[in-house]
């Protein structure tokens, strides 16, 4: 009987929505070797898992399966969940002899290694791996590569890399990121014995980066207000309101626009109203979910928009992290299937409509963080409300405004004013205490040198 073929597919957010469970036990992955979803021919998803399976020590030895609950990862995660493994065990015979092919090749050409070379490894070792993999190759490809592609690890110096800082003076931001990534590449090229012999062993250390002035841009209470009414009076009903949830959580435009409707748990009347909006830590910066309350008025909006919402994308809901069937808050209009990712036109036509300052959707975190410092005097209160893992980061939000620099100009004030009072009381006391009968009075010495006083009171010894 012959062998029946493996079904095979593209396990992605998209292919999933087309799945056919009964179609195959395990259907497995067309990219990643040995990565698979497990569906027993079932159609419920809470019976699938995420397998991944490779040899212990190549061909011929035991079979190894990993698995993973299908609710506990999205498709992107799972792969790269694989990934991570196959990079640890080796997924086949093929997989480890090319494995140590490319290491005896580093080791054959160690002291001749290109930065491009250097580069590729560390993209292959961890950089793709990590949450700023995007802009890491974007500084790669746009900054470094070709200045120091080509040329050898152990050619390089700090003169280069000055020569290279002076050359992106007109973007200080963009080269002082580029030269902390040429930093961490170069350390591991230390560790791996790149530089040995070279002086210095790292050239980047002590290049001294450019300095960055931080914006203080934030809209004042009017501007705030203005843009709220343009934001509820847009033609783009998604749009304006995605805006109004941006400009009144704090919360980052990609935390909003990629909110679907299993993340808001909305309240009774009983108990105020309003709702609680908890983003998924796989869309956090931090790495954390963050939790947000949603007033009463956002929370009855969302809730009027959201049948709306729904009737859009009725034809496929969205499979989600850890939830059941969900639906988008803010879906595409012409492909209601993926979420608004850009608001750039219905910010430019809301800004313009309020007759404020032109600025950037993310100012709008600015300003909630700013107002939020204003009203309760604290950063700790603004950093929770963002999501910020440190205060050193809300600061960089919460800008001293000038109704705070006026409020501490005349709380100094104040301070020192009575402290003045209160040297002139404490100098008054001091004149009106009578001096005791036999006690010499010393007040007519005051002002007198000290050395001078002394020598009055205390007798000279003759020697």
């Amino acid at each position: 009987m012959p062998k029946t073929p493996p079904t095979k597919a593209d396990l992605s957010t998209r292919s999933l929505r087309g799945l056919n469970p009964a179609s195959a036990e395990v259907i497995w992955d067309i990219r990643i070797s040995g990565f698979g979803l497990r569906t027993r021919r079932n159609n419920d998803p809470a019976q699938w898992r995420w397998v991944f399976s490779y040899r212990e020590g190549g061909r011929g030895s035991a079979q190894v399966k990993l698995s993973k609950a299908y609710a506990e990862m999205t498709p992107e995660q799972a792969r790269r969940w694989a990934e991570r493994e196959r990079g640890r065990k080796g997924t086949s015979e093929g997989e480890r002899q090319k494995r140590l092919t490319a290491d005896a090749a580093r080791i054959k050409d160690k002291r001749t290694p290109t930065v491009q070379r250097l580069w590729d490894e560390y993209w292959e070792g961890e950089g793709r791996l990590k949450k700023a993999a995007h802009s890491y190759r974007q500084l790669w490809r746009d900054h470094l590569s070709p200045t120091f592609g080509s040329i050898k690890v152990t050619d390089l110096t700090p003169a280069m890399v000055e020569r290279f800082k002076v050359t992106k003076r007109e973007t200080p931001g963009a080269c002082n990121r580029a030269l902390a990534l040429l930093s961490k590449m170069l350390s591991l090229a230390v560790l791996w014995g790149y530089r040995e012999g070279c002086a210095p062993e790292h050239p980047v250390k002590g290049v001294s980066r450019y300095p960055e002035h931080q914006s203080e841009f934030y809209y004042t209470a009017d501007e705030w207000g203005r843009l709220l009414e343009a934001a509820d009076n847009d033609q783009h009903r998604a749009g304006g309101l995605a805006l109004r949830m941006l400009a009144l959580t704090s919360a980052r435009l990609g935390e909003v626009t990629r909110a679907h409707w299993g993340q808001i748990e909305f309240e009774t009347e009983e108990k105020g109203g309003g709702a609680w909006w908890t983003v998924e830590s796989t869309n956090t910066k931090i790495g954390r979910p963050v939790t947000r309350f949603l007033d009463p008025d956002l929370a009855q909006r969302l809730l009027e928009w959201k049948p709306i919402s729904i009737a859009l994308q009725s034809a496929r809901p969205v499979v989600e992290l850890g939830q059941a069937a969900q639906w988008w808050v803010f879906p595409q209009q012409f492909d209601p299937r993926l979420p608004l990712l850009r608001l750039n036109n219905v910010w430019e036509r809301v800004w313009k409509r309020a007759g404020v300052r032109k600025g950037r959707i993310h100012d709008l975190r600015h300003t909630g963080a700013t107002h939020l410092v204003i009203a309760t005097g604290s950063l700790e209160a603004a950093m929770i409300q963002c999501g910020h893992a440190t205060p050193i980061t809300t600061r960089r939000y919460a800008h001293v405004v000038p109704e705070v620099r006026r409020a501490n100009g005349m709380r100094l004030a104040g301070l020192a004013a009575q402290a003045e009072e209160d040297a002139k009381a404490r100098k008054a006391a001091d004149k009106t205490v009578v001096p005791m009968k036999g006690q010499r009075d010393v007040s007519d010495a005051i002002g007198r040198p000290a050395l001078q006083v002394y020598s009055e009171r205390v007798p000279r010894q003759r020697g």
